[in-house]
């Protein structure tokens, strides 16, 4: 099955993408052409454009102490993810064009406040504006320009896919549910960042050719990093629509 790819941003929820992936590979293989990824998306779009099955990238992950970079702290500021380049540099290229898939980081524009497509340039700086939750991370710097998440405009960014002109495959791992959480900040915080997600997604879904919402996957919690074996789980458990 030839399709173009899109990944929704989801934070820790980012590694069901991996579940859901291998669970369509080992029953209808996919021939991907190109691939959008946002936030947590865009980490894992890379991986698989760079080449990796989706058991490897959980493998790097697992064995590896990737996501503890992400887990932020409530006092102090900001955090600065630049601190892990080398994890980046072991695993994939420096350069987008080095890919063997297109691919497509969807960033925030902190001035323009519009979403962003980016398709060239340092992979480390475009996928990391791309996961740096506004207020939580420091905004990343291109040239001279302040990007931030880019699911915080666009957590569903198929639009870069759409002249390939093939059957889009939209993954989306951060579904609005309802669901206890207390007046903390951090359970305040990741509410809002569901809430103002959630929100681009909708207009969407109706393009997609093929959109897949992993049940259950609410609760993972999108900062819960210490979950992210329950997240693959519950992304291979997903029903396919095809």
């Amino acid at each position: 099955m030839k399709v173009s790819l899109c990944l929704s941003g989801g934070g820790a929820r980012g590694v069901a993408h991996l579940g859901i992936l291998q669970k369509i590979q080992e029953k209808h293989p996919l021939e991907i052409v190109a691939i959008s990824g946002a936030s947590a998306g865009s980490i894992v779009g890379a991986f698989v454009a760079a080449g990796y099955a989706p058991k490897a990238i959980l493998e790097i992950l697992q064995n590896t102490e990737f996501w503890k970079h992400f887990r932020p702290s409530f006092s102090g500021g900001f955090i600065n993810l630049k601190n892990f380049r080398a994890l980046f540099d072991k695993y994939l290229p420096q350069k987008i064009e080095d890919l063997k898939l297109p691919f497509y980081a969807c960033v925030t524009n902190l001035d323009s406040g519009k979403a962003e497509y980016l398709n060239s340039g340092n992979i480390f700086d475009s996928i990391i504006a791309s996961s740096t939750i506004p207020l939580l991370f420091s905004p990343n710097d291109i040239n001279g320009k302040f990007y931030v998440d880019g699911g915080l405009v666009n957590n569903l960014p198929i639009e870069p896919l759409i002249p390939y002109k093939q059957k889009i495959l939209a993954l989306n791992i951060n579904p609005l549910e309802s669901y206890a959480f207390d007046k903390s900040v951090r359970s305040v915080a990741t509410r809002i960042i569901h809430i103002v997600t959630a929100a681009s997604v909708h207009d969407k879904i109706e393009k997609c050719d093929y959109y897949i919402v992993p049940k259950g996957i609410e609760t993972v919690g999108i900062l819960d990093f210490k979950a992210i074996n329950k997240a693959y789980e519950i992304g291979y458990a997903t029903e396919l629509p095809f």
